[in-house]
């Protein structure tokens, strides 16, 4: 009976509280070894935070490509060398999906100038090197881009019948790269190169790059949906624009923003167009200040749509300062705001967002005594911070770019040199920001008890960034434990709303809560007296209650969009917004509401588990796990639940297919049995 009352199940985080302390960098650390020259350094992170750093290695003489990886929690590993030692740069890129597969790309000038690439299976080593440009045909100044499906496009400038044209070529997830195709289209007398490409995770591709013939230059661009082929290209600058450092960004829906520094007679500036999703591009806008010479733009999107462009701005005498722009989804481009310190000459700034919104920035900065890496970040719909400085002071810092993971942690990576400019000094750096709290893996609460018995609590939280602090357990009744793996044993019947917190060393946390409904302890059984019943007395029986019953179980719409973070609504709108749940109780009861979801596992000694570095070769699987959960009182009769998709203050279920398990449970600790719906929540 004992075995048939006890309910334990991993939960996913029913609350999830921000991080309780102020983002901070870290200290910087050497990536590369002292003693020859560096250059050129590139970052990207993946969702778990999970880094991923290139750059260019010289002895004087000749340059290789290295890569250092750096895995969640753990530390940089040793640089190993991706590339052949050629005479000349190799400007090298690097992408990362979701998942931790790598792809860094460089132009190699051993026996003629080509395009080179390398891949990093998540968790394991860069394979050797594949050439994707044409051979005997020059090509360099290559571009990645890798969505979350594990598909990748590269651009580069190659060459053909004395003309320099865009290339392009695609890797189907898990695939071989395709022959390259053209996207410029030039013709006699036309020249096009410094392609800049994004990829979104529906597999549409976007490319911009400068086209030029005798008497203009012009920003183009193309289009590839997925599965589809490369569109004819547009213009998207004027004829008279000058454009250069042409940059695009591409958000999860598909729509795309593309920046670029343009001269029409007045001092440089910035310009921007945007491309809906299945729409056209729209008339550039001048985003920089009029009559002030900026230049270098950099632009990025979020999920939603919010994208962000930086550039640096003369401000007289010689010293310039990073700006950023604004443009919400579906809105207008703001003021710009100044984000390095007035009285410094600050560098290109590199920009990155998180899905939720937050971005960070990273640039140069020179006060005449060496130039530093310093940064700022803004949060969600707020204000850039106050810049602080992340390399040391006294040197030569340059060459910053920065990488952000799914919860806002990020890490910046740049090439510092002493201030007598030896080169035996010479390494690329990197410090990382720790915004966010431990990530809660595993999170097992138990959802039903008996007094009296024990019960078993744990979890198994990963900080990507910081040193893990304490866990502890809050029990609803009065106590508390420390650990990731406890007990707990309830003396009395109820429902008790357990809280469990994970923080960091720096004092970021992270919490979840579930509800454990304990029955009381089952009365033993009495044995027989030795007396006789007496005659004509029949024994009183109190009778058992029935458990509660849930009936009626309907939803007014199985599919419908969600609203968004803002509490607007979704960008293209193709179903209703939210839905009402409607069902029958019997009588007054707790109602459990939970969203679960089919999602991949991995095989284990006959169990699907989640899918980790350490059992990704096991055999594939479908595990049910709870996506969240609301609990309420409902009342005797009908009742009807609004339901927009927001699981708590900071949570929303994604677009998806789930399934909704409804049960009820009395006063006396009885549970009804689980009805079910499906339904799907859609962009």
């Amino acid at each position: 009976m004992l075995g048939t009352m006890l309910a334990c199940v991993a939960l996913t985080l029913l609350a999830v509280a921000p991080a309780s302390a102020a983002p901070a960098w870290l200290a910087p650390v050497n990536l590369s070894e002292a003693g020859e020259t560096t250059a050129r350094p590139q970052v990207a992170v993946d969702a778990q935070g999970d880094a991923v750093a290139v750059w260019e290695h010289s002895n004087g003489i000749d340059y290789v490509v290295q890569a250092s990886v750096r895995p969640a929690g753990g530390s940089w590993q040793t640089p190993v060398d991706l590339s052949e030692s050629v005479p000349s740069q190799l400007n090298p890129r690097v992408a990362v999906d979701p998942g931790g597969e790598a792809i860094a790309v460089w132009r190699l000038t051993s026996g003629g100038a080509r395009v080179q690439a390398s891949v990093r299976p998540a968790g394991g080593s860069w394979q050797t090197p594949v050439d994707l440009s044409e051979a005997g045909k020059e090509a360099g100044g290559p571009d990645v881009a890798l969505n979350p499906q594990g598909e990748a496009i590269v651009t580069w400038t190659g060459s053909h019948g004395g003309n320099s044209i865009v290339q392009a070529s695609a890797r189907p997830a898990g695939g071989s790269w395709q022959t390259p195709v053209e996207l410029s289209k030039v013709k006699a007398g036309e020249n096009a190169g410094s392609a800049s490409v994004a990829l979104d995770s529906k597999g549409d591709a976007v490319a911009v790059w400068e086209r030029s013939n005798e008497s203009a230059y012009v920003v183009q661009a193309s289009e590839r949906p997925a599965g589809g082929s490369w569109q004819t290209p547009l213009d998207l600058s004027g004829p008279a624009a000058e454009p250069t450092d042409e940059q695009v960004a591409i958000d999860s829906q598909g729509d795309a923003v593309a920046v670029w520094q343009f001269w029409n007679g007045e001092p440089h500036g910035v310009q921007a167009s945007e491309m809906p999703a299945g729409g056209s591009w729209q008339t550039p806008l001048d985003i920089s200040e009029s009559g002030m010479l900026s230049l270098h733009p950099s632009v990025a999107v979020d999920p939603g749509g919010d994208a962000i462009a930086t550039w640096e701005v003369d401000e007289g005498a010689g010293h310039f300062v990073a700006q950023a722009s604004s443009m919400p989804a579906g809105g207008s481009w703001q003021t710009p705001v100044q984000l390095s310190e007035a009285g410094e000459s600050a560098g290109r700034a590199s920009i990155a967002f998180d899905p939720h919104g937050d971005a960070v920035a990273v640039w140069s900065a020179s006060n005449g005594a060496g130039s530093i890496v310093q940064a700022s970040s803004m949060p969600a719909g707020g204000s850039w911070q106050t810049p602080v400085q992340l390399s040391e002071a006294g040197e030569y810092a340059l060459d910053s770019t920065v990488a952000v993971d799914s919860h806002g942690d990020a890490v910046a990576v740049w090439e510092r040199f002493p201030h007598n400019d030896n080169q035996e000094m010479d390494v690329v750096q990197a410090a990382e920001h720790v915004a966010a709290g431990p990530l809660l893996n595993e999170v097992s609460i138990p959802t039903s008890g008996v007094a009296g018995q024990q019960l078993s609590f744990s979890v198994a939280p990963l900080d990507g960034w910081a040193t893990l602090g304490e866990t502890h357990w809050s029990f609803g009744d009065g106590t508390d434990a420390g650990g990731t793996s406890v007990t707990h044993t309830y003396a009395a019947a109820g429902s008790y709303h357990v809280k469990l917190t994970s923080a960091d060393v720096l004092g970021n946390t992270t919490s979840a809560s579930g509800t454990v409904t304990v029955a009381p302890s089952p009365t033993p059984a009495l044995s027989p007296t030795p007396t006789s019943t007496p005659t004509g007395v029949t024994p009183s029986v109190t009778p058992t209650s029935a458990p509660p019953s849930v009936a009626d179980l309907v939803q007014s719409h199985r599919g419908w969009r969600e609203g968004s973070r803002r509490g607007g609504f979704a960008r293209k709108p193709t179903a209703p917004l939210g839905t009402t749940f409607s069902f029958a109780l019997n009588e007054q009861a707790s109602v459990s509401m939970a969203f679960t979801e089919q999602v991949a596992g991995r095989k284990v000694r006959g169990e699907c588990l989640a899918t980790t570095k350490q059992n990704r070769k096991e055999p594939g699987c479908e595990r049910t796990v709870t996506q969240g959960a609301l609990s309420f009182t409902g009342h005797t009769g009908t009742n009807e639940v609004s339901f927009q998709g927001r699981i708590s203050a900071s949570k929303m279920l994604p677009s998806g297919r789930y399934t909704l398990l409804i049960t009820a449970t009395n006063a006396a600790g009885q549970s009804s049995q689980s009805r079910s719906l499906s339904l799907a929540i859609v962009k």
